[in-house]
């Protein structure tokens, strides 16, 4: 049976993917309140991450295994998730 991503994302997995200097910044991130729109289909959990500039990150079960990206949003990226934010009030 494959496991749903909230079954994966323990600190235990995320340490492990992502390597402990990254697990820090991304728990600051969340502690400081920089992620945003965190949504969860069961297959992955993605979110828009606000740092230096804004980043769409997604962790991704792949076979039991955690694998995830960070990717800065370009300025037309940024303006269409914020049409879809407005658009879901």
């Amino acid at each position: 049976m494959k496991n749903k991503i909230d079954e994966m994302v323990t600190v235990s997995n995320l340490r492990s993917a992502a390597g402990d200097r990254s697990y820090l910044r991304g728990q600051e991130y969340f502690e400081d309140g920089a992620v945003h729109f965190m949504c969860c289909d069961g297959e992955q959990l993605t979110a828009e991450v606000h740092g230096t500039h804004v980043y769409h990150a997604r962790i991704t079960n792949n076979d039991g295994f955690l694998t995830g990206e960070c990717r800065r949003l370009q300025m037309e990226q940024m303006n269409v998730a914020k049409l879809q934010k407005h658009d879901r009030t």
